[in-house]
C-alpha cells in the first residue's frame, strides 16, 4: 500500500511539473515577438544586430591596453568604469562612438517606419503585461539585481541609500 502512495505521489508531482511547464510555454508564446512581426522585420532585426555588433566590435579594435583594463576591471562599477573610460578616450575613439550612436538610431528610424499601428498596439500591450509580471515579482528581486550589478565591493552598511 506504502509502494502505491508513494508511487501515486511521484505521479502526481510529475503531472504537476509537466503542467506547469506547458502553462509557461503558452504564456511565453502569447508575448513572443514572432507573433508580432513579419519576417521580413525579424530578419531586418536580425540584420541590424549584426551590424551593431560589427560596429561595437570595430570600436572594442581601437581601444588601447589601458583601456582594454579599465574596461574589463570588474571591481569598478559599471557607471565608474564608463566615467574611466570617457576620460580616456582620444578625439578619433570618441567621433567614432558618436557615429556609431548616429548609425544606431537611423536603423531604428528606418525599422520604427515598417511597424504598423496594429504591430504599435500589440508591442504596447506586450510592454504593459512584461510590466505586470515584473511588478507582480515584486521590486526586491529588482533591487538584488541593481545591487548585483553596480554596487560591486560597496558595503551594505556604508550604502549611501
Amino acid at each position: 500500500m506504502r509502494k502505491l502512495n508513494v508511487s501515486f505521489s511521484l505521479f502526481l508531482l510529475t503531472l504537476f511539473i509537466l503542467q506547469a511547464g506547458v502553462a509557461q510555454e503558452k504564456k511565453r508564446d502569447d508575448f513572443a515577438r514572432e507573433k508580432i512581426y513579419t519576417p521580413a522585420q525579424i530578419e531586418m532585426i536580425k540584420e541590424q544586430r549584426k551590424l551593431i555588433k560589427a560596429d561595437k566590435e570595430a570600436f572594442r579594435a581601437t581601444l588601447s591596453a589601458e583601456q582594454l583594463a579599465v574596461f574589463k576591471d570588474e571591481s569598478l562599477t559599471r557607471e565608474a568604469r564608463r566615467e574611466a573610460m570617457k576620460a580616456m578616450l582620444s578625439a578619433e575613439q570618441k567621433a567614432l562612438l558618436a557615429a556609431n550612436r548616429a548609425k544606431a538610431k537611423s536603423l531604428r528610424e528606418a525599422f520604427k517606419a515598417t511597424i504598423t499601428d496594429e504591430q504599435k498596439e500589440a508591442l504596447k500591450k506586450r510592454r504593459q503585461k512584461l510590466r505586470e509580471r515584473r511588478h507582480k515579482r515584486g521590486k526586491k528581486g529588482h533591487h538584488k539585481e541593481h545591487e548585483r550589478k553596480h554596487h560591486k565591493g560597496v558595503d551594505k552598511n556604508e550604502h549611501p541609500f
